[in-house]
């Protein structure tokens, strides 16, 4: 699957940027071939509900890292790469 970048996004995007959304849209094409979902949508999630669920994450075992607990992710910044996401897997 060849993943059209636009000419402007592919001049303020960094090589690893576009690496990443070529991965990301390559990984999601996979997925839906075989028929599984790639966003919360899928199974039953509104964004609202994955952002909550992502915010909630780090909260699950406590004391223990994981890379949520790392991020500390604000919502707008779980909201935004989501919307980053969807755009890389074209959805």
């Amino acid at each position: 699957m060849v993943v059209a970048i636009s000419r402007m996004a592919q001049m303020i995007m960094t090589p690893a940027m576009l690496t990443a959304t070529r991965d990301a849209a390559f990984m999601a094409e996979v997925l839906r071939r075989h028929g599984l979902p790639v966003l919360p949508e899928e199974i039953g999630f509104t964004v609202d509900e994955f952002v909550q669920v992502v915010e909630f994450a780090p909260r699950t075992r406590p004391g223990r890292y994981t890379i949520l607990e790392h991020l500390d992710l604000k919502t707008h910044q779980i909201k935004d790469i989501y919307s980053d996401y969807a755009k890389a897997i074209g959805s």
